[in-house]
C-alpha cells in the first residue's frame, strides 16, 4: 500500500503544470506502476501500463527502453494466450534486431522461456530458462535471476522432477536471501 501510495503522489506531482518533471521521469514512473500491477496480481493491466511506458520511451528515442518495457508486458501478462504472446513476441525480436536486447537480453530469454512452458514446449523453455539464468547471474541482475530459477522450477515441477525443481527454489531464495543482507 506504502508503494501506491508513493507512486500516486509521484504522479500527481508530474501532472502538476507548475512542477517540470522530465520525460524519462515521466516514462520512468509509468514502469513503476505497471510494475507495482504486476506484483499485486493485475496481468492485463499491467501489459497496458507497460505499452504506455514503452510508448513513452519510444517518443524519447530510446528503443532499447521500450523493448525492456515491453518484455515486462509480456512477462507480468501470465493469464495471455501463449500463441498471442508468443507473436507479440516475434514483433519485439523484429525491433530490437538492429540492436540485439543487449543488457535485456536475460529478460528476453527468460520471457521466452516462460512463453515456451506455457505453450508446452518443455524443452525450449528449459534452454531459455538455462540461458536466462545464466545471463542474470553473469550480469548482476538479482531479480531476474530469481524470476529465471522460479520459472525453471515450475517447469521441472510440472514435469515430475521434484528434485530438480527443489534444487531451483533453493537456489532462487538463496539469491533473496543474499539480496537482503546487503540492504
Amino acid at each position: 500500500e506504502r508503494a501506491r501510495a508513493s507512486i500516486e503522489q509521484l504522479r500527481r506531482k508530474a501532472a502538476d503544470p507548475a512542477e517540470e518533471t522530465s520525460a524519462p521521469a515521466r516514462a520512468q514512473l509509468l514502469g513503476l506502476g505497471a510494475e507495482l500491477l504486476a506484483r499485486t496480481g493485475a496481468d492485463t493491466e499491467a501489459r497496458e501500463a507497460y505499452e504506455a511506458c514503452a510508448r513513452a520511451w519510444e517518443a524519447q528515442g530510446r528503443a532499447l527502453d521500450a523493448v525492456e518495457a515491453r518484455l515486462e508486458g509480456l512477462l507480468a501478462e501470465r493469464t495471455r494466450d501463449p500463441a498471442v504472446a508468443t507473436a507479440a513476441l516475434g514483433e519485439i525480436e523484429k525491433s530490437a534486431r538492429l540492436g540485439g536486447f543487449q543488457e535485456h537480453e536475460a529478460l528476453a530469454s527468460l520471457v521466452h522461456g516462460v512463453l515456451a512452458a506455457s505453450a508446452g514446449r518443455d524443452e525450449e523453455a528449459r534452454r531459455r530458462l538455462d540461458r536466462a539464468i545464466e545471463l542474470a547471474i553473469a550480469g548482476g541482475q538479482q531479480e531476474r535471476a530469481f524470476w529465471a530459477l522460479e520459472a525453471r522450477a515450475k517447469l521441472f515441477a510440472s514435469q515430475g522432477s521434484t528434485l530438480l525443481a527443489k534444487k531451483d527454489t533453493e537456489r532462487a531464495l538463496a539469491l533473496l536471501e543474499e539480496t537482503a543482507s546487503r540492504l
